[in-house]
């Protein structure tokens, strides 16, 4: 999945065991066995030297082989990164990328919610990156299938759940905006404030009781609400969202 992506999307790689890394990895190995082998005839100082130089052995390979498996499997931030940094609104084809990394990210079921959680923690704290992904999802420019798919499967997933509110079809977004509901999370701020000053009633109102009863078990989000009704405060059904804030 990585490697088809366009370039300014790919994720940056750790770097390369050098030969520097391999050459010190070598030499701690040898001091360790030299350590091994002195015990017989110095056993206090024998026992140091392989505590010691067994410890920097242990500690070499366990980088090595995190380093390795960044290389080969890197996590949802590092795999995300580089679309926040340079996926902006006029990009439709990088925003299907940026749906496919997504998508794949997700993994197996008993992962899947907190590797979701994590991806919709980074797409809330970028506004810009988001502002592109609502303007290309409400004109149909971006292929949403997958996740109202797993929306039926797993509800409470949350990201799939946020995703899923931005289809076409106002029945998705109904039940999208349930789930979101039922399973409240701060990343769902930005797209329940969407969904609530969007133009069909029930999903509008929907969205807004999810807000109301978000601020009611935890005013912390209050400071999103406030940030995002400031982003659509022109769009006729705004009010809607204002009166959820505190006077002053």
């Amino acid at each position: 999945m990585i490697k088809d992506l366009p370039a300014e999307f790919r994720p940056d790689r750790p770097d390369r065991t050098t030969f520097g890394d391999g050459l010190m990895l070598l030499a701690t190995a040898v001091m360790t066995g030299g350590s091994l082998g002195m015990i017989p005839e110095e056993p206090v100082w024998g026992v140091i030297g392989a505590l010691f130089f067994g410890f920097g052995l242990y500690a070499q390979l366990f980088g090595h082989l995190w380093t390795l498996a960044r290389r080969r499997s890197p996590g949802p931030a590092e795999s995300l990164a580089p679309f926040g940094r340079t996926l902006r609104r006029g990009n439709p084809a990088g925003y299907g990328s940026l749906l496919r990394v997504l998508a794949g990210l997700q993994g197996r079921r008993r992962i899947r919610r907190r590797r979701s959680a994590a991806m919709l923690e980074f797409l809330a704290a970028q506004p810009a990156l988001r502002a592109g992904l609502f303007h290309h999802a409400h004109r149909g420019e971006l292929d949403l299938s997958t996740f109202v798919e797993r929306l039926a499967a797993d509800p409470r997933d949350p990201l799939v759940a946020a995703l899923s509110s931005l289809h076409a079809d106002g029945r998705v977004r109904e039940r999208a905006v349930a789930a979101m509901a039922s399973a409240p999370h701060r990343g769902h701020v930005p797209f329940l404030v969407e969904r609530a000053v969007e133009w069909a009633p029930q999903v509008r109102s929907a969205a807004l009781t999810a807000l109301r009863d978000q601020l009611a078990a935890g005013p912390l989000i209050l400071q999103d609400l406030r940030r995002e009704y400031a982003r659509v405060e022109r769009r006729r059904h705004a009010p809607g969202v204002a009166e959820l804030l505190p006077a002053g």
